[in-house]
């Protein structure tokens, strides 16, 4: 499993497939799209949670009661 906390896919009009990209920060997307010459071909980005599993994670809290 990766260590960073996102993912996203992004499809670009002027590429056959789409890029992915991991980052640890959603502020970073930001960055991350701005930095590449092609932004103005995005399509679509698609932003995802990196963990194994599609179903949400929850924790036990005990209560001091």
């Amino acid at each position: 499993m990766s260590s960073k906390r996102w993912m996203a896919e992004i499809t670009y009009r002027d590429r056959t497939k789409p890029l992915f990209i991991e980052f640890e920060e959603i502020a970073d997307l930001h960055d991350i799209v701005e930095m590449d010459p092609n932004w103005i071909f995005i399509e679509q980005i698609v932003v995802t949670l990196n963990r194994s599993s599609a179903e949400p994670q929850h924790e036990e809290i005990e209560s001091g009661n």
